[in-house]
């Protein structure tokens, strides 16, 4: 099931688009529900990174001074 949505965009890059969606043979809603499909799956890998990691703070898991030591050690070099 699809729903459709209707947005704004500048010019040039609603020409753009056109182009890219004709020389991929595609649609230009199928190249924009991609671009929006992969903008939504990072942002939301993003975000729960960013959650579990402030829920680990808040229960005070922190790395420890020879962790940090060692990743320091592995890229100073």
């Amino acid at each position: 099931m699809t729903t459709k949505l209707t947005i704004d965009i500048e010019h040039s890059l609603s020409q753009r688009l056109s182009q890219l969606a004709n020389d991929k043979q595609c649609s230009e809603a199928q190249i924009a529900a991609q671009a929006i499909e992969d903008y939504v799956n990072l942002n939301e890998w993003q975000v729960n990174e960013i959650n579990q990691a402030l829920t680990e703070a808040d229960n005070g898991q922190f790395a420890t001074t020879n962790e940090v030591s060692e990743i320091i050690n592995k890229y100073a070099d």
